[in-house]
C-alpha cells in the first residue's frame, strides 16, 4: 500500500513542557476500547524518528545488508509480468480462450471483477484458525468482520432465519464441506445413501468402482450405498475466499445469473480489453462474386492450427459476419436488454464501488498490516505479483485430474501451469524426477498429509507425531488431557504422540524408539509447528527402519531454510515430505506433498539414495489417487500459478539472503531475551522461530497476545509442555 499519514490511526500531538520536546499520542483500539500509547518526539527537525524513553538495544548491521533489503523489496513489488514472463504469457493464452469461448460448464461461471480484486488482496496475507471470536492467532478483529458480514449474507440469499439455521462458510470446496458433515455426524462404519454418481449423483456422497473405492470415505464406513468421511474441512480460514463469497452473495444481479436470464453468452469484460481480431491470425481473401469477401479465422488445438471460413459482406465496415445458412432467431422479451446491463454493470464494477461495505472493512485490515509487525509465521506476506496471479482469470477454470488427465475440457494451458509449478517445485529443493514425484493440488497443509493418511493406511492402522503441546500439529494425531480426538487423523486412525523431554525442551529421542518399537506404527512423522531446534532425520530413519514404518516429514515450517539450504535436509532421509505453500516460502495458502520414486532404502540410517534397485516405490498413482478423487474436486488453478511464481523466486540468491537474514533476527531476538532472564524453550533456536515460556513470569499466552495487539505486534499464543501433559497456552510462538 501506499505509505500513509500517522494521523490516519487517529493520533494527537500535545505540546509538552521543557526540553523543546512533543509528546505523540497514537490511538488504538482493542476489542472495541480506545487506548493510546504515548511517545515522545523531539521537535529539532521533521525527519525525527521516535524514542522510548529506555534506550533500544541496537543490532550490529552489516554492509551488505541495505543491498539485500533493496533486492528483497524490488523483488516484492514486482508485476507478475515482469517477475515471471513465462508464466504471463501462459495465463494470457488461457485468458484469450476463456474471452473467445463459449463457456458450457457450470463449474467454469466466470466470477466478476469486484470477486477478483477480493481473492488477489491482501487478505491472503492473514492466518486465522478458529471461528469468530475464538481464533488461536491474534490480530483477527477484521477478518471476523468480514466472515459474520458473509455469514449474515449467506443466510439472507437463502431467506434463512439465524433462529433456525446456521452456517459455516470456512470449508475450501464443497467435497470438503460434505466430509466436515459426515465427520461432524458419522463413527467408521455408519451408513450414508446419496444417488449413485452415474445417475447424476456426486462421488463425495459415495461412489464404488469395480473392484475399487473410489473415494477415501467408502474406507472409513461400511454402508448401503458407500460411505464417507475425513476432516478436510479447513485448518484455517480463507480469509480471501470468504470475502469474495461475500461479494457475489450481495449483488443484486446475482439471481439474473443464476436463473439463467441472459440467453446470448456476453463477452466477459472483466478478462480482458478488447481485442482486434486480428490478434488471432485471421486471414481475408477477396472471393469471386455479388461483393462478398471471405474471412478465414484461425484457431489453435492441441498445437494444431485449424481455421473457420466466414463471408463478409463488403458494403460497409460495420457488417457483421454472416453464416452461409440463415440462423433461426430467438424471441428476445422487452426486458432483457436492460436485465443484461444490469449483469454486464455488476460484473465489471470495482470492489469499491460493488460493495463499499466489505471494502471498508478490506481497508483496515491493510492498515492494520501495514502499522503492525507481524511475528506470526503463518502471516508472511506474499509478492505482488502472487497477488497478481490469485486475482486472475484463472479462478473461473475448473480441472479435476493431473496434468493430461483431466476431468474436463479446455485444460491446454492449465496444464502447462501445473507442469512448469511442479518443475520448479523440483527445483526449489534440488530434487531429480527420477528419484521423486510431487503433488501441488492439496488445498493445505493439513489436506497434504490427510492425503498421505489416505494413501497409506486403512481405518484404524497407526501412525505417530509429535505431540501438540510440544511443537506437534493436529493434523499429526492429537488427544486432549482428557481423551477427545480433536482432529481427523486421530478420529480415523490409531495416534501416539510421543513428546518432548520437560526439562530441555528437546525431543527424547530414547523415549520416541522405545514407544515406536512397542507402537509399531505404519507412519511415522517428523516436523512440527512450534520446535525451535534442527531434527535429527538419521536417527528418524533408524527408528522407522527398526519398527517398519514409512518415514514421513512434514516441513511446513521450515520448507524455506530447506530451499535455502539454512537447515537439515528432510529429503535425504525421508520417504515422504510434505509442507505448507505459504510461511517461510512466502507463498500463496496450499499444500504440497514429495514422494519418493526409484529404489527403497534397504540399509538401516543410510540415505535413501543408497538402496535396492530390486525394490521400488509404489507411492506415485496412491498419492495422486488420494488427493482426487478420493479427497479433493478441482484444484485452485489461481494458486497454483501463484504458488509457480514463489518457487520461482525461492530458486534466486535474494531469497537465500533473505532467509539467512531471518535466521539472524530469530537468533538477534532470542539473545535479546536470554539477556533480561527470559525463558525460552530448548534455551534458544536453530531456525526462525522461537518460544517463550510466560509462566515463570506470570502471565498467559492469551493475556500476553492481546497486550501486543496494543502495540500493533502480532504473535500467536502457544501450548507450553508440562510434567502433567496438560495443554495451555503457557507460552508464544515468535517468528517470520
Amino acid at each position: 500500500m501506499e505509505q500513509q499519514s500517522d494521523n490516519h490511526y487517529g493520533e494527537r500531538e500535545n505540546e509538552e513542557r521543557g526540553g523543546g520536546d512533543e509528546e505523540k499520542e497514537e490511538e488504538f483500539r482493542i476489542l472495541g476500547h480506545p487506548m493510546w500509547l504515548k511517545r515522545r518526539r523531539r521537535d529539532c527537525d521533521s525527519s525525527c524518528s521516535l524514542s522510548s524513553s529506555t534506550k533500544l538495544d541496537r543490532l550490529s548491521i552489516d554492509a551488505g545488508l541495505e543491498a539485500r533489503l533493496h533486492a528483497v523489496r524490488l523483488w516484492g513489488n514486482q508485476s507478475l509480468q515482469v517477475a515471471d514472463l513465462d508464466l504471463f504469457e501462459i495465463m494470457e493464452k488461457e485468458k484469450q480462450t476463456q474471452y473467445k469461448g463459449i463457456e458450457l460448464i457450470v463449474s467454469e461461471n466466470f466470477v466478476c471483477k469486484a470477486v477478483m480484486e477480493a481473492l488477489g488482496s491482501h487478505l491472503t496475507n492473514k492466518y486465522s484458525e478458529g471461528m469468530p471470536g475464538a481464533r488461536y492467532y491474534g490480530g483477527n478483529q477484521f477478518i471476523d468482520e468480514i466472515e459474520t458480514l458473509c455469514c449474515e449474507r449467506a443466510l439472507s440469499a437463502f431467506d434463512l432465519h439465524s433462529q433456525n439455521w446456521g452456517v459455516n462458510v470456512q470449508p475450501y470446496s464443497g467435497t470438503s464441506a460434505n466430509f466436515a458433515v459426515y465427520t461432524a455426524l458419522l463413527l467408521p462404519g455408519d451408513r450414508i445413501m446419496g444417488l449413485d454418481a452415474p445417475c447424476g449423483g456426486n462421488t463425495s456422497h459415495g461412489g464404488l468402482v469395480v473392484s475399487w473405492k473410489h473415494r477415501f470415505h467408502i474406507q472409513l464406513h461400511e454402508g448401503l450405498r458407500t460411505d464417507t468421511v475425513t476432516v478436510n474441512a479447513s485448518d484455517a480460514v480463507a480469509a480471501v475466499s470468504v470475502a469474495a463469497i461475500v461479494h457475489s452473495l450481495e449483488s443484486p444481479a446475482f439471481s439474473l445469473l443464476g436463473l439463467g436470464l441472459d440467453p446470448d453468452p456476453s463477452i466477459p469484460r472483466q478478462l480482458m480489453e478488447q481485442q482486434s481480431d486480428n490478434h488471432y491470425g485471421e486471414r481475408e481473401n477477396e472471393e469471386r462474386g455479388g461483393g462478398d469477401e471471405e474471412k478465414e479465422e484461425e484457431f489453435r488445438i492441441l498445437g494444431h492450427p485449424m481455421w473457420l471460413k466466414r463471408r463478409r459482406r463488403d458494403c460497409d465496415s460495420s457488417c457483421s459476419l454472416s453464416s452461409s445458412t440463415k440462423l433461426d432467431r430467438l424471441s428476445i422479451d422487452a426486458g432483457l436488454e436492460a436485465r443484461r446491463h444490469a449483469v454486464r454493470l455488476w460484473g465489471n464494477q470495482s470492489l469499491q464501488v460493488a460493495d463499499l461495505d466489505l471494502f471498508e472493512i478490506m481497508e483496515k485490515e491493510k492498515q492494520r498490516q501495514y502499522k503492525g509487525i507481524e511475528l506470526i509465521v503463518s502471516e508472511n506476506f506474499v509478492c505482488k505479483a502472487v497477488m497478481e496471479a490469485l486475482g486472475s482469470h484463472l479462478t473461473n477454470k475448473y480441472s479435476e485430474g493431473m496434468p493430461g488427465a483431466r476431468y474436463y475440457g479446455g485444460n491446454q494451458f492449465i496444464d502447462e501451469i501445473e507442469t512448469l509449478c511442479c518443475e520448479r517445485a523440483m527445483s526449489a529443493f534440488d530434487l531429480h524426477s527420477q528419484n521423486w514425484g510431487v503433488n501441488v493440488q492439496p488445498y493445505s497443509g493439513t489436506s497434504a498429509n490427510f492425503a498421505v493418511y489416505t494413501a497409506l493406511l486403512l481405518p484404524g492402522d497407526r501412525i505417530m507425531g509429535l505431540d501438540a503441546p510440544c511443537g506437534g500439529n493436529t493434523s499429526h494425531g492429537y488427544y486432549t488431557p482428557n481423551g477427545r480426538r480433536v482432529s481427523g487423523a486421530s478420529i480415523f486412525f490409531e495416534s501416539l504422540p510421543y513428546k518432548m523431554n520437560p526439562q530441555t525442551g528437546y525431543i527424547d529421542y530414547d523415549k520416541l524408539e522405545e514407544w515406536a518399537l512397542d507402537f509399531r506404527p505404519k507412519i511415522l512423522i517428523c516436523g512440527g509447528s512450534s520446535y525451535p531446534r534442527e531434527w535429527d532425520y538419521a536417527r528418524f530413519r533408524q527408528i522407522a527402519d527398526k519398527c517398519g514404518s514409512v518415514l514421513m516429514c512434514d516441513m511446513a515450517q521450515i520448507s524455506g531454510l530447506v530451499a535455502a539450504k539454512e537447515c537439515a535436509n528432510p529429503f535425504e532421509f525421508c520417504d515422504i515430505v510434505t509442507s505448507t505453500t505459504h510461511k517461510s516460502l512466502q507463498g500463496p495458502r496450499g499444500g504440497i506433498i514429495f514422494f519418493r520414486r526409484g529404489s527403497k532404502l534397504r540399509k538401516r540410517g543410510m540415505p535413501l539414495n543408497q538402496g535396492d534397485a530390486s525394490v521400488r516405490y509404489d507411492l506415485e498413482e496412491k498419492m495422486d489417487f488420494a488427493v482426487f478423487p478420493a479427497l479433493q474436486g478441482g484444484p485452485y488453478n489461481n494458486h497454483i500459478a501463484a504458488f509457480a511464481i514463489t518457487l520461482k523466486q525461492v530458486a534466486s540468491p535474494e531469497y537465500r539472503a533473505y532467509i539467512q537474514q531471518v535466521k539472524k533476527n530469530a537468533q538477534a531476538l532470542a539473545s535479546a531475551l536470554l539477556r533480561r532472564n527470559c525463558r525460552l524453550v530448548t534455551g534458544g533456536t536453530d531456525n526462525h522461530l522461537l518460544l517463550w515460556d510466560l509462566r515463570t513470569l506470570g502471565l498467559t499466552g492469551k493475556n500476553f497476545e492481546k497486550i501486543c495487539e496494543l502495540c500493533h505486534i502480532t504473535l500467536k499464543k502457544a501450548a507450553i509442555f508440562d510434567e502433567n501433559g496438560t495443554f495451555r497456552p503457557g507460552g508464544i510462538r515468535i517468528g517470520k
